[in-house]
């Protein structure tokens, strides 16, 4: 896998990470999503590979995005835009699928340890700046299977499962200095900015960054339509 790494590089996995952290937790203190328990049947949405996605993992990102919407904007979010975002949370979750199956064939494992510190050290499942195993047990997980019809920490190895991957690919890339140097040009002479090369050796490392991560993108946009081209995936159920 390294070599077609070095060859090729999506913003898929970066997404389908927010998704799984972000958008979890936001929502998780508006203490009224506790009182709205299960939304409705969790029917099998989409199959990707023989692997589900229920209507209930798609639901429950579409209701947090629309939640978020009308609280910044104090206003329903308009319908056409919807479905927009339920069609885009149902592209991601089936990416992000595709994405763990690869990291699975590739040897990538997430031990049961990973997932410990993960649930210890989060700050939005702590109480009082402390781990409570009897709010995670009693109120957090549970919480959480009630809305996404999964585990919480299922869904999180899913999601240290697809950091993994990333890194892989991240670490896979060599990003020679002269890229870097073209980079520095283009973003001083966007900014009307004098060049300096004093200026350059500073922020050398952090350009560096952002082209690794910009090819990285641009090769997981890649392999994940290579991938889409050689999956089973079938359209179950139609979420709502």
């Amino acid at each position: 896998m390294l070599d077609i790494l070095r060859k090729k590089a999506s913003s898929v996995i970066t997404k389908g990470i927010l998704l799984l952290i972000a958008v979890v937790f936001i929502f998780y203190f508006g203490w009224s999503s506790l009182r709205q328990g299960n939304q409705g049947a969790n029917q099998v949405a989409v199959q990707v590979n023989g692997e589900p996605i229920t209507t209930q993992e798609v639901n429950f990102l579409v209701q947090n995005q629309i939640d978020s919407y009308e609280k910044i904007y104090k206003d329903k979010m308009p319908e056409f835009l919807i479905e927009q975002i339920r069609q885009g949370s149902l592209q991601s979750l089936v990416e992000a699928c595709l994405l763990r199956e690869l990291a699975r064939k590739e040897g990538l494992r997430v031990s049961d340890r990973e997932i410990l510190d993960a649930i210890r050290e989060d700050p939005n499942i702590q109480v009082e700046g402390k781990f409570d195993p009897q709010h995670y047990r009693d109120v957090f997980r549970p919480w959480f299977a009630n809305r996404t019809g999964l585990d919480y920490e299922i869904w999180l190895h899913r999601g240290k499962m697809q950091e993994k991957l990333t890194s892989l690919v991240q670490e896979s890339l060599f990003v020679p200095t002269e890229s870097v140097k073209n980079e520095y040009r283009a973003e001083s002479l966007e900014k009307k900015e004098k060049i300096s090369w004093d200026k350059f050796e500073k922020e050398k490392a952090q350009l560096r960054e952002k082209l690794k991560n910009s090819t990285a993108n641009r090769y997981l946009d890649s392999l994940i339509q290579d991938l889409l081209k050689n999956s089973s995936i079938k359209v179950t159920h139609e979420s709502s």
